[in-house]
């Protein structure tokens, strides 16, 4: 089973070419008995797609987990994701949540709350929020991808990562300053090593490959079939060399003890605001 977001999904190319089913299909091909559930949903963060496991994931008894989420976790926006998810709860299972004062003591009481608790309103009475957060800020990430690893382990699941790529790491970072993405692929990394979770990353197989970005991607973001292709094969590769169908994670069983320090956003963010123009909160705000 895969999680992960519009990579993982396949945006952009045919049904069965994303680099999951081509992954399957190699695999297939060794003469082994297996197939995908493919749970790369377009823009989901990991605290979606943990919630997604919760859900229905765990349940289906996977063999293997392999977790891709970073993209959407690490842009900038108006809220924290899990700050959605928490007001969302609060709504579906509250018959009072349209209450103000209700509203505004269940967030008094979770404010202390480490998974989020902090409830979202939005009104005409109320202005679009200013200033730019992460959606899963870089420790709660490191925190929600080390507690499904663990969930993995628990249950007999092995584990692997994907870790994405973008037209940006296949050439020479001019700025000085470090890119946006760098803290979570610090983290994908630290918890590969402690957890021994096996890995691929994609811009290192793009850059072996030797094509150029019109080749491996469509956009700034998505590959190509040609870069599904790519990165599907060394997914077959990794999966075969760690012990298919018995991918057991050979590092700490041990939670991850380390922190991570985030880094300021550039001045060039776009305004989180306008990235929204057109959707149901925007539409509650006059338009310029």
């Amino acid at each position: 089973m895969v999680i992960g977001d519009s990579t993982s999904f396949g945006h952009g190319v045919p049904d069965g070419a994303a680099y999951v089913n081509v992954a399957v299909r190699i695999l297939a091909e060794s003469g082994l008995d297996v197939d995908v559930v493919n749970g790369g949903v377009a823009g989901y963060s990991i605290a979606q797609s943990g919630l997604l496991m919760e859900e229905v994931g765990w349940a289906m008894e996977p063999t293997l987990l392999v977790i891709t989420n970073l993209w959407s976790d690490n842009t900038f926006d108006a809220f924290h994701d899990e700050d959605l998810l928490a007001s969302q709860r609060f709504s579906h299972h509250n018959p009072l949540a349209h209450s103000r004062a209700l509203t505004l003591l269940a967030t008094a009481l979770g404010a202390g709350n480490p998974s989020g608790g902090r409830l979202i309103t939005v009104s005409k009475l109320e202005p679009w929020p200013e200033g730019k957060v992460r959606r899963v800020p870089v420790e709660r990430y490191a925190v929600l991808v080390d507690q499904l690893i663990g969930e993995a382990r628990s249950r007999g699941i092995g584990v692997a990562f994907v870790r994405n790529a973008n037209e940006l790491l296949l050439v020479d970072w001019k700025d000085p300053a470090p890119p946006t993405w760098e803290p979570y692929f610090e983290v994908m990394t630290a918890l590969a090593e402690h957890h021994g979770v096996p890995m691929v990353d994609t811009g290192t197989v793009f850059e072996e490959s030797g094509l150029d970005k019109g080749e491996l991607f469509l956009d700034l973001m998505h590959p190509t079939v040609m870069g599904h292709e790519l990165v599907g094969t060394a997914l077959a590769d990794q999966v075969l060399a760690s012990g298919w169908p018995q991918v057991r994670l050979v590092g700490s069983a041990e939670a991850f003890p380390g922190q991570f320090v985030d880094i300021e956003p550039p001045e060039d963010v776009h305004d989180v605001g306008l990235a929204h123009d057109g959707g149901v909160q925007q539409l509650l705000f006059e338009q310029p």
